[in-house]
This record gives C-alpha cells, structure tokens and sequence, in this order.
C-alpha cells in the first residue's frame, strides 16, 4: 500500500514525499482531524486566554512535538482562540450541505 495524496494544505512532516490534494488538482479535497482544547461558550474571557496560553506552552514542548510526530500527529502551537473560532465556525458551513446532502443524523 502506499499513500497517493494528503487531504491537506501541506505536506506531512512526516511522509514529505507524498504530494497533496491541491498538487493533484483537487484544492477543495481537505479534511483534517482536529483535537481542540475547547471551553463551554460564554467562558470568562481571562480564563480563555489563560488555557491559551498554558496550551501555547505545552505545544511549544520538542518532546511533545516529536511524540506526535511519531504517531503522524502535526502538533500546532498557535493556541488562538479567534483562530480557533473562526476555523470551527467555517468547517461548520463547508460540511453543513454535506452532512444535510447525505442525510446523516446524531441519534
């Protein structure tokens, strides 16, 4: 077996070689597992920004980074919670026709 593309903006640190949706000609083909620190809505404002910033610390950790590397993880150390919302927020709209399209439901 053997990878023919990464649905995702760039390549893998870890298999560099294998060239993405995008190289192949399919820029909309994007799916990435995502594993959020999140927090009720309407949290304090100073307690976001203080779990952002403990979660900049960790993600900056080279162990931790090479840990998750190593099981084909791409740690990212950009803990921002407006970022955050607004990838959330436009993942919500990309796969809403999808998900309605497929008739998918959560029982």
């Amino acid at each position: 077996m053997r990878y023919l593309a990464i649905c995702a903006e760039k390549r893998s640190a870890t298999v560099p070689e294998v060239p993405t949706t995008a190289e192949g000609g399919l820029p909309e083909v994007l799916v990435s597992t995502v594993n959020p620190v999140a927090l009720p809505a309407g949290a304090p404002g100073e307690v976001v920004n203080t779990i952002a910033e403990a979660t900049r610390r960790i993600m900056a950790d080279e162990k931790l980074q090479a840990e998750l590397r190593a099981l084909s993880i791409e740690p990212v150390a950009d803990a921002d919670p407006v970022k955050s919302a607004a990838y959330f927020n436009a993942e919500r709209k990309r796969w809403a026709p999808i998900i309605k399209a497929s008739g998918a439901r959560i029982e």
